[in-house]
């Protein structure tokens, strides 16, 4: 099961913190991309780069990239 709450890049800039959770090998190129790729419409949460205060928890299968590449 998948549940997700999106908030648009205005409401994101005025929130204090941010939490996002990731698990299983499924979402391991969209939190490497969030995370390490271009900002852009076609990854809504790489506008995460841009706060500054951002917490992540993820397993390590949706590390799993993250990891191969060694950012981690």
């Amino acid at each position: 099961e998948i549940c997700a709450c999106l908030v648009g890049s205005e409401m994101c800039k005025e929130t204090e913190h941010i939490l996002l959770i990731a698990n299983g090998e499924g979402k391991a190129d969209a939190l490497y991309q969030s995370l390490f790729g271009p900002i852009t419409p076609q990854v809504p949460a790489s506008i995460l780069q841009l706060h500054d205060d951002v917490s992540i928890v993820a397993d390590e299968a949706a590390l799993s990239r993250i990891i191969e590449k060694n950012l981690i």
